[in-house]
């Protein structure tokens, strides 16, 4: 039986989801580091981590194959790469920029 263009091949597919899983489950590693570093160190390393991990993505897009980056990949190639980068630079520019909470304002030690 001829393969349809249309429908990949189950093999394919298989490999599609087992990519998409460990994609995911890493950005669901940086984001729980990112909120336990904001929790335990401070707001600027929840946001580094973040921006980190998002210029991460957008190397793993631009290098790599879509099935590499499993669910992750929407849109076109560039278009995820050019929002991943904005992100992450507005992400770490804030980071680096914003002054820290003056003391006597916050939760208490």
């Amino acid at each position: 039986m001829a393969q349809d263009e249309h429908h990949p091949r189950e093999d394919d597919v298989v490999a599609v989801r087992r990519h998409g899983t460990r994609v995911l489950v890493l950005v669901t590693a940086v984001v729980v580091a990112a909120l336990l570093a904001g929790v335990l160190v401070g707001f600027r390393w929840t946001g580094l981590l973040l921006g980190a991990g998002l210029v991460g993505l957008a190397v793993a897009r631009l290098l790599g194959p879509a099935r590499l980056v499993g669910p992750l990949a929407v849109r076109s190639r560039i278009v995820d790469v050019l929002v991943a980068l904005v992100l992450a630079a507005g992400l770490l520019a804030l980071s680096l920029t914003t002054p820290g909470v003056p003391p006597g304002v916050g939760p208490p030690p």
